[in-house]
């Protein structure tokens, strides 16, 4: 018999959404992150996130997300378009450059075009804004979110799903108890760990 190596790691309600065996949950809210790594090919991580997003599709699962989602995703292009232009130690200083804006411009439309056409093959709620904002100011001193962040966690609250999919750790600084999390494999350990698991 093998020594034993201790415990095994504490899973703290974080899973991996690149687990192929990871059983498909029947609702989610969905993070700007994720959308944007799941439709955006030069993104890194872009293959397991667009496979789980079209897992989600095939398996008809619920998803949620909040007006904010739509306007971030116009962000992250300008973010995209600043990047390509001047490379990642240029954002946001170089956001005013004016050759930007027009790949920015068109980016927005291309990822907001592929996010209707994802939508329209899956069950799905928008949650407009002045459903969650009171929510938002507690959890931002309660877990130290972003406002943006507290946003989609009230959305996850307001809808009760089964999880947030997303692919940034602070998401974790919401207890265990209040949010699954379902984020890239190369976070499931840091985002455990910043819940208190090893």
């Amino acid at each position: 018999m093998p020594a034993s190596r201790g415990r095994p790691p504490l899973v703290r309600s974080v899973l991996s959404y690149e687990d192929p065996l990871l059983p498909i949950p029947k609702d989610v809210v969905v993070d700007t992150s994720f959308v944007v790594r799941a439709l955006s090919p030069s993104e890194d991580g872009h293959f397991g996130a667009q496979d789980f997003l079209t897992r989600l599709v095939d398996a008809e699962t619920v998803v949620y997300f909040n007006r904010l989602l739509l306007l971030e995703l116009v962000e992250v292009a300008f973010k995209i378009a600043v990047v390509e232009r001047h490379g990642k130690k240029a954002w946001p200083a170089k956001r005013n450059d004016g050759r930007v804006r027009g790949r920015a411009g068109r980016l927005a439309q291309d990822l907001l075009d592929a996010w209707d056409d994802t939508i329209r093959f899956v069950p799905h709620l928008c949650i407009e804004l002045d459903e969650v904002a009171d929510d938002v100011p507690a959890l931002m001193t309660a877990h130290s979110l972003q406002s943006y962040d507290a946003a989609h966690v009230a959305t996850a609250l307001y809808t009760d799903v089964e999880g947030l999919v997303t692919t940034d750790t602070g998401f974790a600084n919401v207890p265990e108890r209040q949010l699954q999390l379902y984020v890239d494999d190369t976070r499931v350990r840091s985002c455990r760990r910043r819940r208190g698991g090893r």
